[in-house]
């Protein structure tokens, strides 16, 4: 699950990673990485509060 979200990551956001000067280019990687592990986290979050039905 964590790859697919990661590709939508990517796919959706990575322009707006890339191309942002306040990330330096060798670090993109981990931005995306970073953004995709908050959103797992926030749906993790909310399954087991049972936000999710």
């Amino acid at each position: 699950m964590f790859e697919n979200l990661l590709n939508l990551v990517k796919e959706n956001a990575g322009d707006a990673i890339i191309n942002n000067p306040a990330i330096p280019n060798q670090h993109n990687d981990e931005a995306i990485k970073t953004a995709t592990t908050g959103i797992m986290d926030h749906l993790k979050g909310l399954t087991s509060g049972g936000g999710v039905e």
